[in-house]
């Protein structure tokens, strides 16, 4: 899903069509890229890679793309993958 998101341009990786079902998105802005989780603020996170204090969202600020592979970062990825509702589909 991309979208126009107030001052941010958002791409979400939801398990529907719907913005609520969204799991992690890349949103950027004149400031740069954060990896936003909506529903970050559920997610284990032993090395305090989330920024926010929303009572929901959170976000990681990425200084490039080589931080996706952080495994603190894909470890967040994976947490949030394995919470959504509905699931990804399972690729067979």
């Amino acid at each position: 899903m991309v979208y126009d998101n107030y001052n941010f341009l958002v791409i979400g990786y939801c398990t529907t069509e719907r913005p609520s079902d969204c799991v992690a998105s890349l949103a950027a802005n004149s400031k740069g890229i954060g990896l936003s989780f909506y529903y970050g603020s559920t997610l284990p996170d032993p090395h305090n890679m989330l920024q926010g204090a929303g009572s929901q969202n959170r976000f990681v600020r990425l200084d490039g793309a080589a931080m996706l592979t952080k495994p603190e970062v894909e470890g967040l990825l994976a947490a949030a993958a394995a919470q959504a509702d509905p699931p990804f589909p399972n690729p067979a």
